[in-house]
């Protein structure tokens, strides 16, 4: 036999080779342990929190574009509403001047009806009450400078006085279907 047969059977395994340092330079035979968990599961964390990172990033974003949309949105009904409110402001003081003429209409109405109940001093009241808002009117200023030169107090001119109420009202009611 030959002398490297005799120095180790077929039973023993190679060694190693030694480098002159000592050092092993076969690969390594042994198969490393089994990974801790979170080194087996680190791929998947980091791929759920950036997954978490771009669904955040993406709501905003989304977001953002939603507030400016809405915005936009708001700016243009406050523009409407600012001529809408223009516009209601003026038909408002035109139905509250209408409002004021037929309280005026109802007043010399109820004066006349005092009259023929011959309460002169209610009657009296009634007129000057009304003076202020026939006034306003233009075409009935010159109907309340009548009404206002009358005293309702002298019993005997009750006649006269309610031809005038009466001429006063017709007035009213003309200078009324005129204005609708």
């Amino acid at each position: 036999m030959s002398k490297s047969n005799q120095e180790g059977s077929e039973d023993e395994a190679p060694t190693p080779a030694k480098t002159s340092a000592g050092g092993d330079t076969s690969a390594p035979t042994g198969t490393p342990g089994p990974l801790p968990s979170w080194m087996r599961h680190w791929p998947y964390a980091l791929a759920s929190v950036g997954g978490l990172v771009v669904g955040y990033g993406g709501g905003r974003i989304q977001g953002s574009f939603a507030l400016d949309d809405a915005e936009v949105r708001h700016e243009a009904a406050m523009t409407t509403c600012e001529g809408e409110k223009e516009t209601l402001a003026g038909e408002a003081e035109d139905l509250r001047g209408r409002l004021e003429l037929l309280e005026a209409r109802r007043l010399l109405h109820r004066a006349s009806l005092a009259l023929e109940e011959h309460n002169y001093g209610i009657a009296q009241e009634r007129v000057q009450a009304s003076l202020p808002l026939l006034r306003k009117q233009e075409a009935l200023s010159s109907v309340a400078d009548e009404l206002a030169a009358e005293s309702f107090l002298e019993p005997g001119k009750a006649e006269a006085l309610r031809g005038k109420l009466r001429e006063a009202i017709v007035a009213f009611d003309a200078t009324w279907s005129e204005g609708e």
